[in-house]
């Protein structure tokens, strides 16, 4: 059994990435057997292993998310691979496809096209005579553009009763460049059109106070703009330390999404 990532999205969308040996490395250090330079990609980010027959994906806790499905996989944890799995790791989305024989470098490319073109296909042939059971990758991709939320940078954006949700998607809000980069890209994506806005902060784990100042800029502007913002998911770490600096009373705070949609500010 041959496995490969085929990108699906950007500029090399279609292109197929062979997993090649029983332990795939992906991460930003020379070590990596795919070696991929970006802020969002850890030194040594994840692992593909493949054993008795069967694929796994191991985040090796490099401070960087990877999701399965759009599913955090938590740090140090293997899940299993299937074909019409996606897997996001830093900037590169990648569907998972498994292959009984191995593909020449021409065939592997044309076969990598043919599977995004018919998920493709599936998505806009929705009419009553379509397929009732789409493929699973037709569905993992057309949630890519869905509402329920899209990675737009450092950002996963959704619309949820009414509430835009933004979840950072950053663990670590410490580094001058990265947090001026976050706040481009927060001033970019909440903009006034959206009424309520809630920063979901589960993945981040450290907060500087240039991070801290950054959202309560993010809250000014809003608030400016006739906008409100609300927190959620602070974590037990986080709490004091923005408490501290009396965010507690400049926005409200909710334990998770669930709290904070159900309720009023």
């Amino acid at each position: 059994m041959k496995v490969y990532l085929i990108v699906a999205k950007g500029k090399q969308k279609g292109t197929p990435i062979p997993v090649k040996g029983d332990l795939f490395l992906i991460g930003s250090d020379r070590v990596c057997q795919l070696r991929i330079e970006h802020p969002r990609m850890g030194g040594q980010h994840c692992v593909i292993v493949t054993r008795d027959n069967k694929v796994f994906v191991r985040d090796l806790d490099s401070g960087q998310l990877t999701t399965l499905n759009d599913k955090e996989v938590t740090p140090g944890r293997e899940l299993p691979l299937h074909s019409g799995d996606l897997l996001m790791m830093g900037p590169l989305y990648a569907l998972v496809q498994l292959s009984e024989t191995p593909l020449s470098q021409k065939h592997a490319e044309e076969w990598a096209f043919k599977t995004l073109d018919d998920a493709e296909k599936r998505k806009v042939d929705k009419g009553p005579d379509a397929p009732a059971a789409p493929s699973a990758a037709a569905s993992i991709l057309e949630r890519l553009g869905e509402q329920r939320g899209e990675v737009r940078g450092r950002l996963r954006v959704s619309i949820e009763k009414g509430v835009t949700v933004v979840r950072i998607l950053d663990a670590n809000l410490v580094d001058e460049a990265e947090i001026s980069l976050l706040k481009t890209e927060l001033s970019d994506q909440v903009t006034p059109q959206a009424k309520r806005v809630l920063l979901d902060l589960q993945i981040v784990q450290r907060l500087s106070s240039m991070g801290i100042a950054m959202i309560v800029g993010l809250q000014r502007r809003l608030r400016a703009e006739g906008v409100s913002l609300a927190l959620c998911h602070v974590s037990a770490d986080l709490l004091p330390v923005l408490q501290a600096v009396g965010m507690g009373k400049m926005l409200p705070y909710f334990p998770d999404k669930k709290a904070a949609l159900a309720a009023q500010w």
